[in-house]
């Protein structure tokens, strides 16, 4: 196990190299990260000898349900979704290129333990022109309007099953229904033919998200209806998933006190085994019209009072279920913010902007000494 002075060694240097990413244009200091990621993954005995060293500083494993997790940080889906494409032919022809369409497939599991891959659409999106990432650096919070960029289902189930024996021993995949599909029958359908690519594709994740919260995309649900569609969208995905794949639904944190137990308890009757809470914000750039995901410590008390309607629900119903909180998880103390709300595991994304590659690992370190 790897010491405490390793740990603030390793963030020691990482506060050296986050001067000059920050001193970048976040999407420029976003795109490096991606090119390191991508090299990294043509090279894999420095992803396996990366996972040995995080292997040897794990602290604590973690479960949800019936995924067992080396830890109980997962990398939540949005670094490791891949680029965006025009249209599926074009993305299509990348993947016979060779190209590597979704950067740090490999490598981000090998340095940082379980990821959840994606967002996927049934369709390839290009997602928002111009920037689309701010950090608020004293608030320790991201703003981002990427928009849901993504190779698409089809290309990405292609690419990935290229390399099936190669991925992550312990991984997740995120879809999500097309924003351009208005009629939510057709959206049922084509989620869970997007499914259905990966799993003929010979993808077996450890668990598969269907993501029906997009904060800078309009994806077309209401929110009266929501328990219904989440209903439907489940029990379409589940019929695709490979064997018994278990299934996560992740929320939106603005869907309105005293909704998300009808989410919940439609979720499961759907074939569902956790819900995710939460997804980022949706907020306004500052002095503009702009829409953005607000994520980071901006989105912890807000995510936190899902979970807690969450598990109070689920204790007066008896509706059995997981939870997994999500949303500024950076330090020991907001971890164990979630634990105590009833979370079986968290994810996290802000925490690797502002603390580095060793984040998991300072997290739960810290949250062992908390009494």
């Amino acid at each position: 196990m790897t010491t405490s002075a390793e740990l603030s060694a390793g963030e020691a240097t990482y506060r050296a190299l986050r001067r000059f990413l920050f001193a970048l244009p976040p999407d420029d200091a976003h795109r490096m990260v991606i090119g390191r990621l991508a090299a990294l993954d043509r090279h894999p005995g420095l992803c396996d000898a990366a996972a040995r060293y995080r292997e040897r500083r794990s602290l604590l494993s973690g479960r949800v349900g019936r995924v067992i997790l080396d830890s109980p940080l997962i990398l939540a889906a949005g670094l490791v979704k891949g680029e965006g494409f025009l249209t599926e032919d074009e993305a299509m022809r990348a993947v016979a290129r060779g190209r590597n369409i979704i950067p740090g497939w490999r490598s981000a599991g090998a340095l940082l333990g379980p990821v959840e891959m994606g967002t996927f659409t049934p369709r390839p999106r290009l997602g928002n022109p111009g920037q689309v990432l701010w950090r608020h650096t004293e608030a320790q919070s991201l703003l981002n309007r990427v928009g849901l960029r993504n190779p698409g289902a089809a290309a990405a189930a292609a690419f990935l099953g290229e390399r099936s024996e190669d991925l992550p021993e312990v991984y997740g995949i995120s879809i999500a229904s097309d924003p351009d599909q208005a009629d939510p029958a057709r959206r049922v359908e084509e989620a869970a033919e997007a499914v259905r690519y990966f799993a003929e594709a010979g993808v077996r994740p450890s668990w598969t998200t269907v993501n029906v919260s997009c904060p800078n995309v309009d994806q077309g649900y209401d929110l009266e209806n929501l328990p219904d569609e989440v209903a439907d969208l489940c029990r379409a995905v589940r019929g695709e998933l490979w064997g018994a794949s278990p299934l996560w639904v992740k929320v939106a944190p603005d869907v309105g006190r005293g909704r998300y137990g009808s989410i919940a308890q439609a979720a499961v009757e759907g074939g569902a085994e956790a819900i995710v809470a939460t997804n980022t914000a949706p907020g306004r750039l500052s002095g503009t019209e702009i829409g953005v995901g607000v994520g980071g410590a901006s989105l912890h008390s807000l995510a936190l009072e899902v979970v807690e309607e969450l598990d109070s629900f689920r204790t007066e119903s008896g509706v059995e279920f997981e939870i997994v909180g999500c949303g500024g998880v950076l330090d020991g103390q907001s971890y164990r913010d979630f634990l105590d709300r009833g979370a079986a595991a968290v994810q996290y994304w802000s925490a690797l902007v502002f603390r580095g590659p060793t984040a998991p690992a300072l997290i739960l370190a810290e949250s062992e000494e908390i009494t």
